[in-house]
């Protein structure tokens, strides 16, 4: 048994029922967690956790879902799409997956660089000029001598937070920076009027927190991956993930926009603050007259519906929708080093990025800013966290990432093992990640 890890601390935080049919979608074979080197027995302690955020009306639902090569060999879910109404949640229930479009489209970055079509080394200025003279703010404070960026932002950079850029101050929390990506609401959810060129030019005019390369920083980082991508595809990102991920993994309930009878295979967001501060909030209580009935301590926040509105620009750093059988399809193809069956969307060596840090020259100060303690052994990958064994800073325990609607993932890449843990929450609060994946790794037979 591996020793008990610490917990991470994210962003200061970031089944059995109706099942529905995807009968084009990549399927998985459902065994018994034994098949697959597991104690079942161990396993349940699983639910216990989710239990009791659900059974406590924190959470709305959840999926826990296991997966090695092409088994599924756990499952468990509660809740519906709509709370108490709705349809049962199952691996097939569509979730915000938020951060979570992070990895895919690394993957789909990682595809254009194989190809030929772009460089780790390529600075973002060859595509966007107007980020060839950027200045810096350091750590973010207006009240700090500004400084000129003394080399150009690169592709890898963008990949690795650390551009220099940043997010809005309630997930990053950079003083005067971050209050003007709040103010001019870049790359923000609630910025439908705005073109992906407006989020670009923006961007520019606002100085970087720190110097590109030096640090890591939690940021729209990705967000302008998807920009290039689109400038040198000439398609938007969408279509482009749709050709080379979506499509030949037949991840069939992935996409950023739902069509009108996919919303009611979409669970609702619900959480204990409004995802708009302007928006009527009320928290729900019991919606039964019943000794049994839930206490929700959650309200209204985002409907399934929203998402069958096509947006302006489509956010690569945050803005996919997804289910558990699709994201873990995906992580079977970069445990596969590329791979499904005859399927291959990055060759090993560019599959291999993902789990290798590429910011060895980074110190934990970055990290410890996003991860508390846990940054004494994180790094980072192409577009994954690597959590590093505590005794060993050279042996990988896991690769995850999250969202912020309290989803997150784990992947092993020593035998290929897969966790997810989805729900829709607003905002992150629930750091259950360490806990459950240590649960898994403790049933290992």
């Amino acid at each position: 048994m591996r020793r008990q890890k610490k917990a991470i601390t994210f962003f200061s935080m970031i089944v059995l029922g109706l099942m529905t049919s995807l009968a084009s979608a990549y399927e998985f074979d459902l065994v018994e967690p034994e098949d697959a080197g597991f104690d079942r027995t161990k396993l349940e302690g699983l639910k216990a956790v989710a239990d009791q955020l659900y059974d406590d009306g924190r959470i709305p639902n959840y999926v826990i879902a296991l997966y090695r090569g092409n088994k599924n060999f756990y499952q468990v879910a509660r809740g519906k799409t709509g709370l108490e109404a709705g349809q049962n949640v199952d691996a097939n229930t569509i979730f915000h997956m938020a951060s979570m479009s992070k990895p895919l489209v690394s993957t789909a970055v990682f595809r254009l660089i194989q190809e030929g079509k772009l460089n780790l080394n390529d600075p973002l200025s060859k595509f966007f000029p107007q980020f060839s003279q950027m200045m810096v703010a350091p750590g973010g404070d207006f009240g700090n001598q500004f400084e000129p960026a003394n080399k150009p932002i690169e592709i890898i950079d963008l990949l690795t937070h650390t551009s220099g850029f940043s997010y809005q101050q309630a997930v990053a929390g950079f003083g005067d920076v971050g209050e003007l990506y709040d103010e001019l609401s870049i790359f923000g959810f609630g910025s439908s009027n705005a073109e992906m060129s407006d989020h670009l030019d923006n961007l520019a005019e606002v100085p970087l927190v720190a110097q590109p390369s030096t640090q890591f920083n939690y940021s729209v980082s990705t967000d302008v991956l998807g920009a290039i991508i689109e400038k040198i595809t000439g398609m938007d990102l969408a279509s482009y993930l749709d050709k080379i991920l979506f499509e030949p993994l037949k991840m069939t309930h992935s996409q950023f926009v739902l069509t009108e009878d996919q919303v009611p295979l979409m669970s609702n967001v619900f959480g204990s603050v409004p995802f708009n501060p302007a928006a009527r909030f009320e928290v729900i209580g019991k919606v039964r007259d019943a000794e049994d009935a839930i206490d929700w301590k959650i309200g209204g926040v985002i409907p399934a519906e929203i998402f069958v509105n096509k947006p302006r620009w489509y956010s690569g750093g945050g803005g996919i929708l997804s289910s558990a059988n699709d994201y873990a399809t995906y992580l079977t193809m970069v445990a596969n080093q590329g791979s499904i069956g005859e399927v291959e969307i990055l060759n090993p060596e560019f599959a291999a990025l993902h789990s290798k840090s590429l910011v060895p020259s980074i110190t934990s100060d970055g990290f410890r800013r996003v991860f508390g303690d846990a940054a004494d052994y994180m790094t980072f990958g192409g577009g994954f966290g690597i959590k590093r064994e505590p005794d060993d800073l050279e042996a990988i325990d896991y690769i995850f990432w999250a969202g912020a609607f309290n989803t997150f993932f784990w992947l092993d890449p020593k035998d290929g093992s897969i966790g997810l843990f989805l729900t829709s929450h607003w905002p992150v609060q629930y750091n259950i990640s360490d806990r459950l994946e240590q649960l898994v790794d403790d049933a290992r037979l």
